[in-house]
């Protein structure tokens, strides 16, 4: 049985003997010595800035160049986004132990230093990212030798400020003055090393701004021999189309107006059938003309019916995996099971991160802010898949909780084997165990504040000045 196999709800976890932690030093040892590690390829100080530079970024020689503020951004949105004065106060206490003089207490020259970070900087160090995790994945870690992508998208707020409000507008549905910026973001995150391949963020509201907009804008980054899974949303002839026509797979739960063929029929024993779609009609609200015309004239997908066990007893997906023998119903069915681990990976964002709700009073200060939240994200699952592969397990099967806790506290020290070997050997202490067929009410203990919720505008400082004024004449 293949570690990927392991995380499925119906599935008895890896029959793998525990390594013991001699044994496990001893491989951190000999992995470290080759090079193997994919710590090691990650950027340094150096090469941060100069990449800086190679994009046409010049700065001053000062404390905050863009490595030093770039890797206390990092640091800061994993430790949840604490103060910037906390951020100033924890390099002052670095600077003491190496014996150097201290900075201004005052966080404006790291906050002017933050918001100067071009965000091209940011994105390239991602893709660095997926690229060092891509080098080298266990066959084990695969599906079917193939990379699957599961994508899902989620939105966040920003700072109630006439700058982010005229760029990323609050939800129609609210009223003026009671609503925050939000922003749309979608991810693909990858099911074998848990990185965030690629994302696309935008308004919420608006045409072209949808999740399956964002989706289309990251087909170009699709690779040859890629599944992508997603919820029935992404059920659509156009996507199909545009994937087949990359040489890449989709995985989708079947979309409510599309002709469901087993309704009515009993699931207890997996089904599956074939169908030939035709390309749909022009409708200019969906698609140009240009479009349109490029989509074929067929397409042939796989419908596949099985039975669950959860909130939702019967599911059917489509796919264009058409092969039987090789990629079986039972073995998609399983992989669309596995769609729940993108949610997983959203509530480590938005909940272990605290990615919810933004900072930044600027349009681009929330867009560097959200990249470097996936940056801090993809090298978090970096450590998670080097703990993987030295100890024979999946990067799934470790609490990224604490793979962030260790990062914060050790991973500024990578220097040394030694360094490398703390890194791993904590993360390796706390693994997320097996629970087959797990089912909790969707419900919560926790009860609401005590205070009421705003039914009207806020009224300015100004305005509730002048009716104190008012209140208080004579």
């Amino acid at each position: 049985m293949s570690l990927l196999n392991s995380l499925k709800s119906t599935a008895q976890p890896v029959k793998s003997p525990p390594l013991s932690l001699e044994k496990l030093r001893t491989r951190i040892q000999e992995w470290a010595a080759g090079k193997k590690l994919r710590l090691q390829s990650l950027f340094s100080d150096q090469s941060v800035n100069r990449m800086a530079r190679d994009l046409g970024y010049d700065y001053r020689e000062r404390v905050f160049d863009p490595a030093t503020t770039l890797g206390l951004f990092i640091t800061q949105v994993l430790n949840r986004d604490e103060p910037c004065s906390t951020v100033v106060s924890r390099l002052n206490k670095e600077r003491k132990d190496q014996g150097l003089p201290s900075v201004s207490a005052n966080p404006s020259a790291y906050c002017y230093a933050r918001n100067r970070i071009p965000l091209d900087l940011i994105e390239t160090l991602i893709k660095k990212t997926v690229a060092v995790a891509n080098v080298r994945v266990d066959k084990r870690w695969r599906w079917c030798d193939k990379d699957v992508l599961m994508v899902d998208g989620f939105t966040v707020r920003a700072p109630d400020t006439q700058a982010n409000q005229s760029e990323f507008p609050q939800p129609t549905s609210q009223e003026i003055g009671l609503g925050y910026p939000t922003l749309r973001v979608i991810t693909l995150t990858s099911l074998a090393t848990k990185v965030i391949t690629c994302f696309q963020y935008g308004p919420m509201d608006g045409k072209g701004n949808g999740e399956l907009s964002l989706f289309r804008k990251n087909f170009d980054s699709l690779r040859k021999n890629q599944v992508v899974v997603g919820d029935s949303i992404f059920d659509s002839y156009y996507d199909m189309a545009a994937l087949l026509k990359r040489k890449v797979d989709g995985v989708f739960g079947i979309h409510a107006t599309r002709d469901n063929p087993f309704i009515g029929q009993n699931l207890s024993r997996i089904r599956q059938t074939t169908r030939v779609l035709s390309r749909p009609k022009f409708d200019h609200n969906r698609i140009s003309r240009e479009d349109w015309e490029k989509l074929p004239p067929t397409i042939t997908i796989r419908i596949i019916g099985f039975r669950t066990h959860g909130r939702c007893d019967q599911k059917v997906v489509v796919t264009t995996l058409l092969d039987r023998k090789k990629y079986p119903a039972r073995a998609i069915a399983d992989l669309y099971g596995l769609r729940w681990e993108a949610e997983l990976d959203i509530r480590c964002l938005k909940s272990v991160m605290d990615l919810a709700e933004l900072r930044c009073q600027t349009p681009q200060g929330l867009k560097c802010e959200l990249a470097v939240n996936v940056l801090a994200y993809n090298l978090v699952a970096l450590l998670m898949c080097d703990t993987a592969e030295v100890s024979d397990k999946h990067p799934r099967q470790f609490s990224f909780s604490h793979a962030r806790d260790t990062f914060v506290l050790f991973g500024a020290e990578r220097k040394t084997i030694n360094d490398l070997e703390w890194l791993i050997t904590q993360t390796n202490q706390f693994k997320i165990k097996n629970r087959p067929r797990r089912d909790e009410p969707r419900k919560i203990k926790k009860r609401n504040g005590k205070y009421a919720r705003l039914s009207e505008p806020r009224p300015s400082r100004k305005s509730r000045r002048s009716h104190e004024k008012v209140a208080q004449a004579p």
